[in-house]
């Protein structure tokens, strides 16, 4: 029984308990995975600092974080049903909390915002489309922005937040994976600190 996990409430309909529950795990994952990446690529000087260090590691590590990400938004997103297997997201969550009429526009509203990221998933992550991966120019893909994966972030967490609070008034969860991005950082500090050292080793 998943009693004790995060996201689990006893407070929501009973058909829609687990799936709520993954839901929130998938939001806090996709939260977390973009702050590390913001911490170490969104600050020029970081990204010089790391990929002068380790700059392949660090490419490797930044691919990663997207595709799972522009993946963790797909399945958020996803349809309720995919051939006849039905689908944990938030599309498949309105069909189980028939009681709140308005969520609907709160997961169509998100859908709207993840539509560039669903095409990069589409044909580049999830799939690997000859066209778009031979002859781009032919099939551009959409760019996407901060400010666009800081909509869909807030988002995913308003909306669980909104399910949350129809339910359960009294319970109040912390999207913010415990200890924040301290070993991130931690991390960073480290690599200053080598290559300060290496300096010295080399200039005296």
């Amino acid at each position: 029984m998943p009693e004790g996990k995060f996201g689990y409430n006893e407070h929501l309909p009973e058909s829609a308990r687990e799936p709520f529950m993954w839901l929130c795990q998938e939001a806090v994952s996709l939260n977390q995975e973009w702050q590390l990446y913001q911490t170490f690529f969104s600050d020029p000087e970081v990204a010089d600092l790391i990929s002068s260090a380790a700059g392949r590691t660090f490419q490797i590590i930044e691919e990663i974080l997207r595709h799972d990400m522009i993946m963790l938004v797909g399945r958020l997103r996803d349809s309720p049903f995919f051939r006849n297997e039905e689908n944990i997201s938030f599309r498949s969550l309105v069909t189980r909390v028939p009681d709140m009429a308005c969520l609907d526009r709160h997961v169509e509203r998100f859908t709207g915002l993840c539509k560039d990221m669903e095409r990069h998933r589409n044909k580049l992550v999830a799939h690997n489309d000859l066209t778009t991966r031979i002859d781009p120019d032919k099939s551009p893909l959409p760019g996407i922005s901060k400010r666009q994966v800081n909509r869909i972030v807030k988002r995913a967490i308003q909306i669980l937040n909104h399910v949350l609070n129809h339910y359960d008034k009294e319970s109040e969860y912390d999207w913010d994976v415990p200890g924040g991005m301290a070993g991130a950082e931690y991390l960073i500090s480290l690599i200053k600190q080598a290559q300060e050292e290496r300096k010295r080793a080399l200039f005296g």
